[in-house]
């Protein structure tokens, strides 16, 4: 039998690996006011690049610190500083080619000790790969074929480019300094138009500053959505690139001007369709197909979701009764993200910094643990991949309760199955068959299927029985009736 063949690809972006690695940076500020008490750290991971070889991938990021002390003196100050960090990824998942990832913090510390702040955080990054499939498909024979249509997608880099968003909001005071400013982007959804796509999220920033001897603090969150020159579907990421406070303004009402740079980078999804032979039938033989099947994730939207978590303060841990001066996000880590059919389940912890002062007047500080598990509906199976990332926004206190609102950016991945023929034999048959005979086919047998097992054509079959082109509601055994055509001597 002679066969014609092409070689099909399709493109997966998978998750290959996870890596665990301890940032530790010390600063020394001994000539800068020195440390008195520690009150806050904030600490953010970005990854800058990542180079893959077979089995490992080298990963190299920045974890970002902020803080908030006392010096020597007792005045509030604050502080941004930075970790670098680079390490190897080791896992056999992990191939050569276009590799990212993305990084979380799990836990951090600070400790001081001689005017030295000793900085550590755990940090964790996710790896992603676009896995790419070939296989060698039968699209054409000398016989009568069963033809269907093989969908794939193969992924085309979007050059990364850069936008810049900015915010302006009165403060309705005179600021004397910035002790804090802390901001974070998420990206919520991406809208296709005709030659063009649209990308919207939100950011969301942490203004702790310091008015007249007063400490206070300001929360502002705003959406973007930026136009791009790009056309198709797309698998898009957006992520905080660099932000910026500027003060502005009138001395009695300085503005706070948030200036904020968002990279945007991904994949564009291109649909291939491949006209392959799924069955065969060659008369007088008994036809052979042997096939076989790869499973890729294929991208299928961006949910967004924001839902409300608030924990009780126990007051023998944290006296909160006089007064809270602020109270900002530390990080929201999302420890899993479920599918189940029609909802998603997202579990994991979001740390909250509050600033208050202690029924003597001092200034202190402690974290508020948030657990959580919420649930929500969303057009989701339980075999679906899903990615997640979230910001807290709008944190609150009051009556004792920590509470805020997680905003929640979920991609979804469907998994699709691809069945290909990779090769078809026929063996003569033999043994002569009656001229007519009664084969009795389970409801589920399609044509193709019959006709092999009794050995005529398929289209053959359809004439003698076109009640056979009906699947049968009822589920039953269906009989057929099949002849066959015999030269007489």
């Amino acid at each position: 039998m002679e066969l014609t063949y092409q070689t099909i690809k399709n493109d997966c972006i998978q998750s290959v690996a996870k890596g665990q690695t301890v940032v530790r940076t010390d600063v020394d500020l001994v000539d800068r006011g020195g440390v008195g008490k520690l009150l806050s750290v904030a600490v953010d991971a970005t990854v800058s690049s990542v180079e893959a070889v077979a089995e490992s991938a080298r990963v190299y990021g920045r974890a970002v610190y902020k803080v908030l002390y006392l010096d020597d003196e007792g005045k509030i100050s604050g502080l941004d500083y930075f970790g670098d960090f680079d390490f190897d990824v080791v896992d056999e998942a992990i191939a050569v080619g276009t590799t990212w990832a993305s990084a979380s913090i799990l836990d951090s510390d600070c400790t001081v000790s001689g005017g030295v702040l000793h900085l550590e955080a755990v940090c964790e990054v996710s790896l992603t790969q676009v896995v790419s499939h070939e296989a060698e498909v039968v699209t054409a024979a000398d016989c009568e074929c069963l033809e269907e249509t093989l969908a794939t997608v193969s992924l085309g880099p979007v050059a990364e480019s850069n936008f810049e968003v900015v915010e302006e909001v009165e403060s309705h005071a005179s600021i004397d300094r910035v002790l804090l400013f802390d901001a974070k982007a998420l990206h919520t959804a991406t809208r296709q138009g005709v030659d063009s796509t649209t990308v919207e999220g939100k950011i969301y920033a942490e203004v702790v500053y310091r008015t007249e001897g007063e400490i206070k603090s300001h929360a502002i969150a705003f959406d973007y959505a930026e136009q791009l020159d790009v056309e198709g579907d797309v698998d898009l990421a957006v992520s905080l690139k660099q932000a910026k406070l500027v003060l502005t303004g009138e001395d009695d009402n300085n503005v706070l001007r948030i200036e904020a740079v968002l990279s945007v980078k991904g994949n564009r999804l291109v649909k291939n369709e491949y006209s392959a032979v799924v069955d065969a039938y060659q008369p007088d033989c008994d036809v052979r197909v042997s096939g076989d099947t790869f499973v890729c994730r294929r991208f299928e939207g961006l949910i967004s979701r924001t839902e409300r978590v608030s924990q009780k303060v126990d007051e023998s841990e944290l006296d909160l009764s006089a007064g809270v001066v602020a109270a900002t996000a530390s990080r929201v880590n999302l420890a899993n993200v479920i599918p189940s059919d029609g909802q998603i389940t997202v579990e994991g912890l979001a740390v909250v910094n509050v600033l208050y002062r202690t029924q003597e007047g001092a200034l202190a500080s402690g974290e508020v643990e948030l657990p959580f598990s919420v649930s929500f509906t969303a057009p989701v199976g339980a075999d679906c991949t899903l990615t997640g990332e979230a910001i807290a926004v709008g944190v609150k206190q009051s009556a004792g309760v920590v509470e805020c609102d997680l905003l929640f950016a979920i991609k979804c991945y469907r998994p699709h199955v691809v069945h290909y023929v990779t090769a078809i034999t026929a063996e003569p048959i033999t043994t002569r068959e009656a001229v007519m005979s009664v084969y009795f086919a389970s409801a589920d047998a399609t044509v193709w299927d019959i006709a092999r097992a009794v050995h005529v054509s398929p289209s053959a079959l359809l004439r003698q029985n076109p009640a056979l082109a009906d699947v049968p509601a009822d589920g039953a055994i269906r009989r057929v009736v099949v002849f066959r055509h015999r030269d007489l001597d």
